[in-house]
This record gives C-alpha cells, sequence and structure tokens, in this order.
C-alpha cells in the first residue's frame, strides 16, 4: 500500500467530512478527518486492517475494526467482495481497503464526524 493507491481508493467513496492523508509508513497511513482519526495498515500477505486511533476525541485508545465488529456481535456489511486472493498483491490491497471503507461508512458514518456512541459498549465487552 502506497499513498497514492490509498488516496486514489478513499476518491471513489463519499465521505461525510474532509480529510488529509498522513504518511505513517512502513506502519500504514492516517486519514485524518477533524473529529476522527483512521489507520489503514497493510499486513502479512496483504492482509489490511484499519483502527479508529487514540487521538480521535472520544476515544480513550486505540480500537481494531475487526476488534469492534467482534464485540458488538458482528454487523452485516452489504457489498463486500469476497475475492480470496491467496497472496500478497496490489489486488487484494484494493479489496482490503474497499471492504474497510464500506464497512465504516455503513457502520460507523457517525465516527468520522465526532460520534463514538459505540466506544462505551465496546469497553464493557
Amino acid at each position: 500500500m502506497t499513498m497514492d493507491v490509498l488516496a486514489d481508493l478513499l476518491k471513489e467513496f463519499e465521505w461525510p467530512a474532509p480529510y488529509q492523508l498522513e504518511d505513517w509508513l512502513p506502519d500504514g497511513i492516517a486519514v485524518v478527518f477533524p473529529k476522527c482519526q483512521l489507520f489503514f495498515s497493510e499486513g502479512f500477505e496483504s492482509h489490511m486492517s484499519l483502527k479508529f486511533l487514540a487521538e480521535s476525541p472520544g476515544l480513550g485508545e486505540t480500537v481494531n475494526l475487526h476488534d469492534l465488529m467482534v464485540s458488538l456481535g458482528g454487523l452485516h456489511t452489504p457489498g463486500l467482495d469476497e475475492t480470496l486472493l491467496p497472496q500478497a498483491s496490489l489486488d487484494k490491497v484494493k479489496i482490503g481497503v474497499r471492504n474497510l471503507c464500506k464497512i465504516v461508512l455503513t457502520h460507523f458514518r457517525g465516527s468520522i464526524l465526532g460520534d463514538f456512541n459505540w466506544y462505551a459498549a465496546y469497553k464493557r465487552k
């Protein structure tokens, strides 16, 4: 994943607030909204992950999106790409980023605007 790849993929979606990208490579890339910070990172075999960073007002800690989804009992997100690619590739990065964006925009759009009402339930789990 590179800044250019992530920038192009983010442009495919309508975001509820303006954002800037911050290069934290090799660890990942931060997407900084006025009231929320998201962190995209590429792991082993191009597995993509996303975190809500603790720097976001209203969060006391960094929250991994996968852990959040599990704590909420799993949330169905229509339109995810279920293509399974066995090895690291640019296509796998793109599929992963698009899926993460769809999840955030479907279930956590308000968080981009600073609404972390799910945080209390997450902390109880």
